[in-house]
């Protein structure tokens, strides 16, 4: 179960790690552009959006589809929803990873 972390205008935000992955897309209906997608890990999340540690670079404004794998509390049963997700604010940080916050579109 994630921690609530802290309450923000927007609303609650989690602490969470999260492997997640990442299509890059065309925006515009969500087509992934690229078949191949990159794994990333959600640190935190919100009704609104998350942050996201990756081992490459995303783009301001960059729109991604990326999976969240759930796994079910009453069986093996996995499901990976995918939403699409906007790139707001990156930053390299000190040990050499991507820090990114995603807005999510929907």
């Amino acid at each position: 179960m994630a921690e609530k972390e802290e309450e923000t205008p927007r609303g609650a935000r989690f602490s969470v790690n999260l492997a997640v992955t990442c299509f890059p897309s065309t925006g515009s209906a969500g087509e992934e552009i690229q078949g191949v997608g990159r794994e990333g890990i959600v640190k935190d999340v919100s009704s609104g959006g998350a942050c996201i540690i990756t081992d490459f670079p995303l783009s301001l404004s960059e729109v991604l589809k990326v999976a969240f794998p759930i796994q079910s509390s009453i069986s093996d049963f996995i499901s990976t929803p995918r939403t699409l997700a906007e790139v707001r604010w990156t930053y390299l940080s000190p040990d050499h990873q991507y820090v990114s916050g995603l807005h999510f579109l929907f």
